[in-house]
């Protein structure tokens, strides 16, 4: 016999499980019966200490399983605090991200779907077994099986914890892949025939540039809009990935259309030349799939290559697409394919004029002149809408009369012969304007760049400067007179929509005429090139342009411009925030001291986007000057000087990073009415005294910028708060106060306070939206003073956030002027009725059980159009109420996400007696989404008829379970079967519904039950089916049949689907319209279509499969993409389907097939 080693003492033996190491702790006495030598009994021993470690931990982790018990089920309910906390934060994340227009990444959606389900386990599966554990003695088996669950799901959960690490969304794709709006288009039979031939010519991708040409104002530009829209991917033809339309104009300006042409795909341009920026342009699109590039109203020949797009020879997948008034220009650059755009014919320039003048031009005593005017307007559209516009309403046949009197005389000799088609019908709208006011706005608008959008607001700071209107004595009624006259303007086609309201725009020719008008008048020199000895220096308005000056300008002196009484100077800019205009490049300006020696009659100086060092000294000269604006001044700092201006009453800085303190000297200002000083984001600092100083002013707006206010008598460094008590004529406030407990303070509002932004803490508002605004965030509980009150009582747009706001629930039933309503981690547990809410938004706010409870009259929710409830975890209903009539009619927008607790959106008890025979009607609801609502049954419990949606477009259900219909009785007339009765009454009305969303419905077999209309499916563009773990196949051939505006379908993670659609064998089928597949996560799935007939996919551009791994086929007949380009498939689902999958689909029988692999 051959002793075995002494016991090891080493730690590793020793478990924390007293049965383990009782099996570990013998192994000191094994004998071994055979003759081994010392070394393979050592060797021996060693690999049985590595057997029993091996079985160590998992007879340990049994144990703990029995023995450790409570601490599992603890540790279960800590995790899955910990995860829901994680949630929240997660979806909170998700709607900042959502809110700024990014897109979710998708594994946010698959963890998501992995926590949903993991918490559903939990809540329907162990809780329950926990619950009954309290009930009574559970046995050891039970105990041991129970702990194991929870320690398992438990670990699940922390793994989740962990995976959410990454980031949660990218950006937006830019703004080449979005859709287009085109704007107000005519419908001309000539128009419609030129517009397809250029459609044609796109299709047949064999030309890769062409030219539209013709006369100003004969619609080349709507026309490119047009085009534009049609070729894009977003609602479009999808001709094209992406699109981009730029104006060139002139001057040219190479930076500027660089900048665009980045910025609309999606380019951050890091360096400053334009040969530097062509290289980063020109990589950027030899990356691209398919593009087209607009590039808009040409005036001579562009060198393509300078300004970053490649040859074509190199660029094979691009089209460009130019537009001139000279047809030369597009032979001096060798373009391929030329249209002509001509002038309307006598029947459609007859019908355009009529369509524009209205009814009138029917009347016997006019309609012979009226046809006249059509003929001397020469069948330009823009001279028969201006014209058409400016005679409407009119009754008097003289002045019909006269139209034709100006019409037909002579052009002026001296004007550009491209103006001289439209010089008199524009002139004539423009005699026709009855205000001198709009009259004067309208030329007021040349001053501004070429296609540039125009700022209301802008105007009227002007206008205020220049005295253009006599009796107004307040900024408020100037900004309303000068409202009025844009609309006017805007009312005759003299000036054009802007993207928001606050901005106008001119058309080009338009403004070419107004040039001209303007300098007759001497009002200004369009050929002004300081210090050009020829210049007119009776000028009484100046405007610079940087196209006109040198990047480092110096405004000289010793010129003599004695009517001068506007200066704007302008330099580098593209689309953006404010005024829709930002820097592009660092154009500094510099400033004689004897400039304003020569301007000292200015009543206006506006200087934008120029790096402005400092003000020289001799600016105290400008003895008359009302209105002086620095816009985007980067480095302008020290703004002392300006306190000698003292008649000065607009001083407006927006976007001057570098100052840092309105100094004392600003106090000096005894006649300023506006005080402007927003994103200036380095000031931080007002001297104490000067607002109160400012006695006279109207205007006090601070946003984005100063926030340090101080307490009253604290004697420190910055102005107190309680200095707005001196302004008594205040009618418009915008401050941002840091400091949460200076809602306290004792603060007396002028009477005359009409418009107001009020942000206190840590507001994420961007406010100036409404005309009064209040965003408090309190983290904890303050004093409210009755400052704070007063604002409440008639502000539109409020934003409550913190348990601190708690204190001002109260006081919300007052708030009766309310339009926009966000109530975020608050301790509101009901709403009264607001009249005039538009907007409901409610976040994370756990204390709220319904939104209303009680009678609702007819105009309490009247005008409520959009609802956002999110993280709500006690709500049960929104609105339970008795009544007889219809309420929510204007509701457009209904979005529910993450509310547990939720039963239906509305109760309605109507008296056990009585019932109610008038269907529910939502007349405008155009978006529906619910989204993790494992409670909710019902839409609307208490009513047996709601069934109709009549303007619904866009419908989402996901993970709502319980939610088996939206229309009432639908579920009760099926019985107990299987399918999904969301939309299934044939009477019920779902007239405009085409994005629908199904996800999260593991129990049912079938998504579509037999009783829905069949015309339903007609109208579908989009469909997203997910985590229907039960469904076997998507569609019927009845369905199928009738999908036949379908763009867009996507199916994933649905377990059991073997195929998509089924039914009997037929000759041929298609899916018109179908551009778009997408099939994920589906492990059973073997076949698209099961059917042996011709499948037709005539517009079908993308497939992307991941994660099929039985898919064998695409369908079992043949199949028909004339216009697939892009297949994506996962790399380890690659190497069947070259082989197996449809010999069609990858044999080569597709046009521009382009087959992308997955990355390793």
């Amino acid at each position: 016999m051959v002793p075995s080693s002494q016991p090891s003492t080493s730690s590793e033996w020793l478990v924390d499980s007293g049965a383990t190491h009782h099996v570990t702790s013998h192994l000191g006495n094994l004998q071994v019966q055979t003759p081994y030598q010392e070394e393979e009994m050592a060797e021996f021993v060693g690999l049985a200490i590595e057997v029993v470690k091996c079985v160590a931990e998992p007879i340990k982790r049994q144990f703990n399983y029995l023995c450790c018990f409570n601490a599992n089920i603890q540790n279960l309910r800590d995790e899955a605090t910990k995860l829901d906390d994680a949630k929240v934060g997660v979806e909170g994340q998700v709607a900042a991200a959502r809110r700024n227009n990014e897109v979710i990444v998708p594994q946010v959606e698959t963890w998501f779907d992995n926590v949903n389900k993991i918490q559903e386990d939990h809540m329907s599966g162990i809780q329950p077994e926990i619950q009954n554990m309290k009930s009574g003695c559970l046995s050891i088996k039970s105990r041991f099986s129970l702990s194991r669950k929870a320690t398992k799901m438990a670990e699940k959960m922390k793994k989740l914890q962990d995976e959410r690490s990454g980031e949660i969304s990218h950006p937006a794709p830019p703004a080449s892949m979005a859709s287009i709006p085109v704007g107000q288009t005519y419908e001309l039979e000539s128009r419609k025939h030129f517009e397809e031939d250029i459609m044609a010519t796109l299709r047949e991708e064999k030309v890769s540039m062409m030219g539209i040409f013709g006369m100003g104002g004969v619609g080349k530009t709507t026309m490119a809009k047009k085009i534009m829209s049609r070729a894009s991917k977003a609602g479009g033809e999808g001709l094209f990935d992406e699109i981009v339309m730029v104006v060139v104009s002139q001057p040219v300006d190479m930076l500027r259309i660089q900048k665009e042409i980045a910025e609309l795909l999606g380019l951050e341009l890091k360096v400053e030349s334009v040969s530097a920026r062509a290289h980063e342009l020109r990589k950027r699109l030899m990356n691209a799939k398919s593009i087209l590039i607009i590039l808009d109203d040409l005036w001579g020949k562009l060198n393509l290559e300078d300004l970053g797009i490649p040859d074509q020879r190199d660029l094979k997948d691009c089209t460009i697409l130019l537009t001139s008034r000279n047809r030369d220009v597009f032979s001096a650059m060798n373009i391929e394919k030329t249209f002509q755009m001509k002038i309307l014919n006598d029947e459609e320039a007859w019908s355009l004029f009529k369509e524009k003048v209205g009814a009138r031009v029917d009347d016997p005593s006019l309609l012979p002149t009226a046809h006249e005017i059509v003929q001397e307007c020469n069948g330009l559209p823009l001279a028969l809408v201006t014209v058409g516009v400016a005679l409407k309403d009119k009754i008097d046949k003289s002045i019909w009369e006269n139209a034709v009197h100006e019409l037909k005389s002579c052009h002026p000799e001296d004007i550009q012969d491209f103006l001289a088609h439209v010089y008199n019908p524009l002139k004539l709208s423009y005699d026709l304007l009855e205000s001198e006011n709009a009259k004067l706005i309208f030329l007021m608008c040349c001053l501004f760049p070429e296609d540039n959008y125009i700022r209301i607001y802008d105007l009227s700071l002007y206008a205020w400067g220049l005295r253009m209107f006599e009796g107004i004595t307040s900024l408020q009624a100037m900004r309303n007179k000068v409202q009025a006259s844009v609309s006017t303007l805007k009312s005759r086609s003299l000036l054009l929509h802007g993207p928001l309201d606050e901005y106008t725009k001119m058309h080009d020719i338009v403004r070419d005429v107004g040039i001209y008008i303007a300098t007759k008048k001497e009002l200004m020199d369009p050929n002004l090139n300081w210090p050009r000895e020829e210049s007119n220096y009776n000028v009484t308005w100046i405007s610079l342009f940087h196209q006109q000056l040198a990047d480092k300008f110096t405004l000289p002196g010793g010129s003599v411009f004695p009517n001068l009484r506007f200066f704007r100077i302008q330099g580098p800019y593209s689309p953006n925030r404010h005024s829709l205009l930002i820097r592009v490049a660092h154009s500094e300006l510099s400033v004689y001291d004897n400039f304003f020696e020569s301007v000292r009659n200015l009543h206006v100086l506006s200087i934008h986007h120029y790096v402005l060092r400092s003000l020289p000294h001799t600016i105290q000269l400008l003895e008359n000057i009302r209105t002086l604006i620095f816009y985007g001044c980067e480095s302008l700092e020290d703004i002392s000087v300006v306190g000698e201006l003292t008649s000065l009453e607009i001083l407006y800085c927006d976007d001057c990073d570098s100052i840092k303190e309105l100094p004392v000297e600003i106090g000096r200002l005894n006649k300023l009415k506006l005080l402007h000083f927003s994103y200036c984001r380095s000031l931080s600092r007002i001297a104490a005294g000067v607002i109160s100083s400012l006695t006279t002013l109207e205007e006090l707006t601070l946003m984005e910028s100063f926030s340090n206010w101080e307490w009253g008598g604290s004697e420190g460094k910055n102005a107190a708060l309680c200095e707005i008590n001196s302004l008594s004529n205040l009618t418009t406030l915008k401050i941002h106060i840091m400091d949460d407990s200076l809602a306290a303070e004792q603060i007396h509002l002028s009477s005359n306070l009409v418009e107001f932004s009020v942000e206190i803490g840590l507001g994420e508002l961007n406010l100036e939206s409404y005309g009064r605004e209040m965003s408090l965030y309190f983290e904890k509980e303050v004093i409210i003073g009755d400052w704070i009150h007063q604002l409440l009582r008639t502000t539109e747009r409020l934003h409550l956030e913190g348990e601190g706001s708690s204190k001002l629930l109260p006081f919300l039933p007052e708030c009766q002027r309310l339009k926009w309503l966000r109530v975020q981690d608050s301790k509101l547990t009901r709403l009264t009725a607001f009249p005039l809410l538009e907007f409901l938004n409610l976040w994370y706010i756990d204390s709220l059980e319904e939104i209303h409870k009680g009678p609702i009259s007819s105009e309490s929710f009247n005008n409520l159009s959009y609802i956002k409830i999110m993280n709500c975890r006690s709500l049960r209903s929104l609105f339970s109420c008795a009544m007889e009539n219809n309420y929510l009619l204007r509701l457009k927008s209904l979005t529910i996400w993450s509310c547990p607790m939720l039963e239906q959106v509305m109760f309605r008890d109507i008296g056990q007696n009585s019932r109610d025979h008038h269907p529910v009607i939502f007349p405008e609801l155009e978006e529906l989404s619910l989204s993790n609502l494992p409670m909710l049954t019902n839409l609307c419990k208490g009513i047996d008829n709601i069934d109709q949606f009549p303007a619904l477009n866009r419908m989402e259900i996901k993970k709502c379970p319980s939610l088996k219909s939206l229309v009432s009785g639908a579920v009760e007339d099926h019985g107990n079967d299987d399918s999904l009765h969301l939309i299934c009454k044939p009477e019920a009305a779902f007239g405009r519904l085409e994005y629908l969303t199904i996800d999260g419905y593991d129990s049912i077999c079938s998504i579509w039950c037999d009783k829905i209309p069949i015309d339903f499916f007609t109208r579908l563009v989009d469909l997203t089916v997910c985590n229907c773990g039960n469904i076997k196949s998507l569609f019927s051939l009845s369905i199928a049949r009738n999908l036949i505006n379908l763009i867009r379908l996507r199916i994933k993670s649905c377990g059991e689907m073997v195929k998509v659609i089924e039914g009997e064998d037929v000759e041929r089928s298609s899916f018109i319209k179908l551009k778009v597949l997408r099939l994920e996560k589906l492990p059973k799935l073997k076949v698209f279509c099961e059917w042996r007939c011709v499948l037709e996919l005539p517009s079908l551009r993308e497939v992307y499969i991941s994660e099929c791994p039985e898919m064998e086929r695409f369908s079992f007949g043949s199949l028909t993409t004339p216009n697939l380009k892009d297949i994506s498939i996962e790399r380890e689902d690659i190497s069947d389907y070259t082989k197996d999958l449809n010999d069609a689909l990858f044999g080569g029988n597709f046009l521009h097939l382009e087959i992308l692999f997955g990355s390793d």
